[in-house]
């Protein structure tokens, strides 16, 4: 992805978006009414800092007159229309007529095809204009609809125009964020599959099985587990020729007999299955369970009292109460004739005109019970025939989570995240359009869930990065489920045992319900945390990766048929490869990290870039001095796990990171592994770290501390306290005390000891008091902006050029407190083959700081070198 000199320099145009059309002999985009060929700019609807609005003396809110106009479009209303191009240039609304056939059905969120120029392209209908800017005969009509529903609601398409506000993205990004798989033309349908059932009953099958079993055994063995299975519908070709053991040749000899018959069919579309936890009494409250669903109750009896904004009349641009459907009536509120409101000009008061919107911080130790509020808070909406989304970080947790809501829910839940395919996803999205599931369980996209009449938005383990999106749009799930509560009316729970300093800083001012579980369900207690210094383990001469007093534990723990978590955040086998003679480091050729090493099936050591998944077989001399004294250095997951086989080889260990999981469904079935007690010792990576509820466990090792510390990331400290106390926590929930074992470096470090004590507040003072000084979140605001490109030099020049135009637009605009750091060099300065720099600005106020930057991406646009590309990043969670 590349900048234009005719792009904005702030937004990234998406592989394979056609560019702008241009007029022939013109250098310049052409103008949107001129790519449209009738479809006027909205007005009002842009920021300043655009490129010129007409070209070749055309205005730009006038479309060209095509064919006879005559008659025919005299009273035909005039929808809005957001083209599916991610260009700057034609990032606005489009006027469009309203084909008489398509009167009283077409609605806002529906997709459209529309003339675009010479082409046809897709949109999206965001509203409607009750009194035309030009003349309706010079606007073209919408050439079809795509969908017989819309695909999103008024709600979602106003979410929408709030991100591009807030983080300084595309329309039509936001947009394409919420769309559902199959919206933009891609394929979703899923590939038929063979199945071969009997022609004949299954007695002549057997006996026809018998007359084979001499001279064709593999014809034999497909008749007789056919026979055997009983199922009239036949089995699916693949699974019978592995029961069989048997090739597709063989099933083409029987069908020429006309004994099986082959048929190909569409598998149902379904999410994954998740067996759900049996169902049974629900289980009484705590004493602090009661008294936060005292507080809780009533806010969820209030919760979108107004009417719906996804299905309701006062939705903006859907068809009024009387109106025969007609799509041509104004906004809601809106005086006929009004301008639109610009694009992400913020979030509309909440749904029936309510106050503040109706969040709450549930701040509960692991183990306290927070499930079970969102189970009861969920069922309070689902009583007043409302709906849910409960937002989950990892995929991992997502089995655990849908067991347990259906149990509680039955088959009304319905399941979104990236590990489903497209079609997958899509039938359970239109699950939730029809309101047939209305609880969503799912990963940070799951909160553009079409939810018919949306009344609550869980947010577990709301301090999760995994929620940050890290491409465009540059989304927090977390702050896009509050906008998204504020416009609906609906009820925002953030759960989390170690909430971010951000979201605890916002419930002690006033702005969330603070709601708090400082205890344990059962009043079980919270594992006792020891620090090993490994320091004395170096000394005393012990160089296992497991120190002495890990090693006593774990034996203890597998002799008594307890379970041990051992938590690593590194993957692989050895994190470098170094030269210990001319201090050489083997680093990916196309990234500024250095290779992991990866054991693979065979044994055989690779080495690969876990950024761009470059690979490459280990150099057995040095690349530089020719020497031979390479040696592997750091510990991932694999060694371990190789270590713990080696200690330990009678127990049952299984790894759990990202590479033992690439396979569909592997998630699943590990952790249904370790719940049922067939697993002694689990390694793994964070993924294991949160969520997981196993009375079995009774000892979480972990084997490094010290690497988080060190990041060069202001939240490090945050980060580090946050993943061991979530590990920690996953010990000793039985009725078997747990232990925890962090083994360090650095013992007397202050968010170690915070952890030792699980004593989140000891943290939260700390980081504080440092953000306070600095003025960084919660006490400010920050934007990060990534200049990257293939050639150093100009991505140097260009950083230096964003840097100083910023610095002039804060001092212009008197951003208080505002400031903005020299260009430097990213801590990863190359990746993927793009050398990266970036800049970094901070202020208090953040409106006028977004302001600023819009500010100055918008002077530099002219002048903005092609090949270099700019990624803007507001509240960015990554620094590297």
């Amino acid at each position: 992805m590349t900048g234009s000199g005719s792009g904005h320099p702030g937004i990234d145009q998406e592989p394979g978006d056609p560019a702008p059309a241009r007029p022939a002999g013109h250098g310049a985009a052409a103008t949107p009414a001129a790519l449209a060929r009738g479809g006027a700019l909205a007005r009002g609807d842009r920021t300043a800092g655009q490129g010129p609005q007409a070209t070749d003396g055309q205005d730009a809110d006038r479309g060209e007159p095509v064919g006879d106009p005559a008659g025919a479009a005299a009273g035909m209303p005039v929808a809005e229309v957001v083209v599916d191009i991610a260009a700057q240039d034609v990032d606005r609304v489009f006027h469009f007529l309203v084909p008489p056939q398509l009167v009283g059905r077409l609605q806002v969120g529906h997709r459209v095809t529309v003339p675009f120029g010479p082409r046809r392209v897709e949109g999206t209908v965001v509203g409607f204009a009750p009194v035309p800017e030009v003349p309706p005969e010079r606007l073209r009509p919408i050439l079809a609809l795509r969908d017989p529903i819309p695909v999103l609601t008024p709600a979602l398409i106003d979410l929408a125009r709030w991100m591009e506000e807030r983080y300084l993205c595309l329309f039509v990004q936001a947009l394409r964020a919420m769309l559902p798989p199959g919206a933009r033309g891609d394929r979703v349908s899923p590939a038929p599959r063979r199945w071969v059932r009997l022609a004949v009953d299954p007695a002549e099958a057997r006996a026809r099985a018998r007359e084979l079993a001499g001279r064709a055994p593999r014809q034999a063995a497909v008749l007789e587990r056919l026979a055997r299975s009983g199922a009239a519908g036949g089995l699916p070709q693949a699974f019978l020729l592995q029961q069989a053991a048997a090739g597709p040749e063989v099933i083409k000899a029987l069908e020429r007999k006309g004994w099986v018959v082959v048929e190909e069919r569409v598998p149902v579309l379904d999410e994954p299955a998740a067996a759900a936890e049996p169902a049974g009494p629900l289980p009484p409250l705590t004493p602090e369970q009661a008294a936060v669903w005292r507080k809780l109750e009533p806010a969820l009896r209030a919760a979108g009292s107004g009417d719906d904004p996804g299905a309701g009349g006062t939705a903006p641009g859907r068809p009024q109460e009387g109106d025969q459907g007609s799509p041509a009536s104004t906004r809601a509120g809106e005086p006929a004739g009004a301008p639109p409101p610009r694009c992400g000009a913020g979030v509309p008061a909440p749904a029936g005109g309510g106050a503040a919107p109706q969040a709450f911080l549930l701040h509960g130790v692991t183990g306290s019970g927070k499930t079970e509020i969102y189970l009861r808070a969920i069922a309070a909406v689902l009583a007043r025939g409302q709906g849910a989304i409960c937002l989950v970080p990892e995929i991992a947790l997502t089995p655990q989570t849908v067991a347990r809501f259906r149990a509680r829910f039955g088959n009304r839940v319905a399941v979104l995240h990236s590990a489903m395919t497209p079609a997958q996803r899509l039938a359970a999205w239109r699950a939730i359009r029809t309101g047939t599931k209305p609880v969503v369980v799912g990963a940070r996209s799951a909160i553009f869930a079409p939810v018919p009449r949306l009344g609550l938005i869980v947010v577990d383990e709301e301090h999760e990065t995994s929620y940050k999106q890290e491409e465009t749009p540059r989304y927090h799930a977390r702050e896009v489920a509050l906008a998204r509560a504020r416009l609906e009316g609906a009820v925002v729970i953030l759960g989390s045992a170690t909430p971010s300093v951000e979201t605890y800083h916002r419930a002690l001012a006033g702005e969330l319900g603070l709601l708090e579980l400082s205890r344990r369900v059962g009043e079980r207690p919270l594992p006792a945390v020891e620090l090993v210094d490994m320091r004395e383990e170096f000394e005393a001469g012990h160089r296992s990766i497991f120190s002495r007093r890990l090693l006593e534990l774990m034996r203890q723990r597998l002799e008594a048929g307890q379970q041990v978590l051992l938590f690593l955040n590194r993957r692989g086998y050895h994190t470098v490869l170094l030269c210990r003679e001319c201090g050489f480091v083997l680093r990916c050729p196309h990234c500024d990290v250095s290779l992991t090493f990866h054991q693979l099936a065979s044994g055989r050591l690779v080495c690969r870039c876990h950024y761009c998944e470059h690979r490459q077989v280990p150099p057995a001399t040095c690349p530089r001095c020719g020497g031979v004294a390479l040696h592997p250095f750091g510990l991932g997951t694999q060694k371990v796990e190789e270590a713990a086989r080696q200690l330990f080889p009678g127990a049952r260990i299984q790894r759990m990171d990202a590479d033992v999981t690439a396979r569909r469904g592997a998630h699943e079935a590990i952790y249904r592994q370790f719940a049922a007690g067939r697993i002694d010792i689990l390694i793994g990576t964070q993924m294991i770290a949160k969520g997981w509820d196993v009375p079995g466990v009774t000892l979480v090792g972990v084997v490094s501390a010290d690497t988080a510390l060190h990041m060069p990331d202001f939240r490090r400290q945050e980060r580090t306290f946050q993943l061991l106390e979530q590990v920690a926590g996953r010990a000793g929930r039985g009725s078997d005390p747990g232990q925890v074992v962090i083994q360090t470096y650095s013992p007397d470090h202050p968010c170690l000891r915070a952890v030792a004590d699980h004593d989140y507040r000891a943290l939260f003072d700390l980081e504080s008091a440092a953000r306070r000084e600095l003025g960084f979140p919660p006490f400010g605001h920050l934007i990060r902006v990534v200049v990257a490109g293939a050639e150093r030099p100009p991505v140097e020049r260009a950083a230096a050029r964003l840097a100083a135009a910023w610095r002039a637009a804060l001092a212009e605009a008197g951003v208080e407190g505002g400031s903005v750091t020299p260009a430097a060099p990213a801590p990863i300065e190359r990746l993927r083959g793009r050398w990266r720099w970036h800049v970094l600005a901070r202020a208090a106020d953040g409106p006028a700081l977004r302001e600023a930057t819009r500010a100055a991406l918008a002077s530099l646009r002219p002048h903005w070198p092609r090949d270099v590309l700019v990624q803007v990043d507001v509240d960015p969670y990554s620094m590297l």
